[in-house]
């Protein structure tokens, strides 16, 4: 029953509901790095109390920090919790949030369990679990992908004519032959309503069948931006990191920025565009209305530029840029915490050469190397010790000391082929001696 025929695809389920997030379908729903913040923010300003900005008034009025499982959770407040719409409540004893990327693996859970079952018995596991922020919508959304569950989803069927005379048609249905064609009523007359159907169909398949070459998504350049939120720990004016990514290399260029806003976000883009090249697709998890005016502003600044905005369904672009985002924002704040200050914005730069530079453990090079072509300090010698050159603060001592490096290697390879030919000297003296 639950092989891999019937399985809901989970990569296909993710990239819809992704696209409902950014459209705004969903509410209550947070994507994982998204979801940790805000439990963190929480924690901390009650460690730390009073609140000092409407945004933590915000968190603490809606949310609460609970632990299920052994796991902390996103919960609401008893006089906040609503729990999934038209639905009656259940008595559970914890009601709490999930993330965007665990509504798949409750959903397929509950699915499994009532065995292929319907809507309604779903969402009543869901509840008697304590989730709150999976709807009916998002239960039908998984349901789609479910072949048992939706058996006659591939089989679209069309009702031709008046009521009266209802023919059902498939979609593509052309006659096998021509003696055979539905477009001939009993009567023997034509029916000018199928067969204009009929010729529209063909017209379409005949247009499906050309083979007009065409470019693949993978010969396009893209970006991806983002805003990283820190106005829980301003510094001074900035209450944003701006994040710039190149998708392929995951090269990125981070900037702070004071709000949300067109002209700090083209700024940035045009000093990264202008110095780096610009892509040809930009991804983003800005709001459609809000990524086309910054393209537009872009496109006025550079008239020759061509961008445009990425889809929604590529899940890897995705994943990718979370993985980014999350990775910066721990190297952020562990250079605060080492550093013992809160003047992030002075980081900035530091995290970004080392988030640059870093070789991933699942490749040879690091982003830097990847989009450059060469490692940050490739056009010196690999045998010189780059820890001893960094002593140096005037030219002539990094001359001198590289001179005194390569005359010690040009020392310690001569020392080492003497020994060789006396080595080789010794055993042809020996092997003579033995043969004669």
């Amino acid at each position: 029953m639950d092989s891999n025929d019937t399985r809901v695809p989970v990569d296909e389920f993710n990239a819809a509901l992704w696209r409902r997030y950014h459209n705004g379908k969903i509410r209550n729903v947070y994507p994982l790095i998204k979801y940790n913040d805000i439990i963190e923010k929480i924690k901390t300003i009650e460690e730390n109390p009073p609140c000092n900005t409407p945004g933590e008034y915000y968190l603490l009025r809606k949310f609460i920090v609970v632990n299920v499982n052994g796991k902390e959770r996103l919960s609401c407040k008893p006089e906040n919790c609503i729990l999934a719409e038209n639905s009656q409540e259940t008595s559970v004893s914890t009601k709490f949030y999930v993330a965007l990327e665990e509504i798949y693996g409750f959903l397929n859970e509950a699915h499994k369990w009532i065995k292929h079952g319907c809507r309604d018995r779903i969402v009543r596991k869901l509840q008697s679990q304590g989730i709150v922020n999976i709807t009916r919508d998002t239960v039908e959304l998984f349901l789609s992908f479910c072949k048992l569950c939706r058996p006659g989803k591939n089989s679209v069927s069309r009702r031709i004519g008046p009521k009266s005379q209802s023919i059902q048609v498939s979609v593509n249905p052309l006659p096998q032959n021509i003696h055979e064609s539905p477009s001939t009523t009993e009567n023997g007359s034509e029916n000018p309503v199928l067969n204009n159907h009929i010729a529209s169909e063909t017209k379409i398949e005949l247009n499906q069948n050309n083979s007009i070459p065409q470019t693949t998504v993978c010969t396009f350049t893209r970006g991806f931006i983002d805003l990283i939120d820190y106005s829980l720990s301003p510094d001074g004016d900035y209450r944003y990191v701006f994040l710039y990514m190149d998708v392929q290399t995951c090269l990125c260029a981070l900037y702070p920025v004071r709000c949300k806003c067109t002209f700090e976000i083209v700024s940035h883009l045009l000093s990264v565009f202008t110095l780096l090249g610009p892509p040809q697709v930009l991804h983003s998890n800005f709001e459609n209305s809000f990524l086309f005016s910054i393209i537009q502003e872009l496109k006025q600044a550079l008239p020759e530029l061509i961008l445009v905005s990425g889809s929604t369904n590529y899940a890897e672009v995705q994943e990718v840029a979370q993985n980014c985002i999350c990775e910066v924002n721990s190297m952020l704040k562990t250079w605060m915490f080492e550093t013992k200050s809160n003047h992030w914005s002075y980081g900035l730069k530091l995290v970004q050469l080392r988030k640059n530079t870093k070789i991933p453990c699942n490749s040879t090079k690091s982003s830097y190397e990847c989009f450059f072509g060469h490692s940050l300090n490739s056009n010196l010698s690999p045998e010189i010790d780059i820890n001893l050159l960094k002593k140096a603060d005037k030219e002539e001592n990094l001359l001198s000391l590289i001179n005194e490096q390569n005359s010690s290697e040009s020392f310690i390879s001569q020392l080492l082929v003497s020994l060789a030919l006396l080595t080789l000297g010794c055993s042809t003296k020996i092997h003579g001696d033995y043969m004669a």
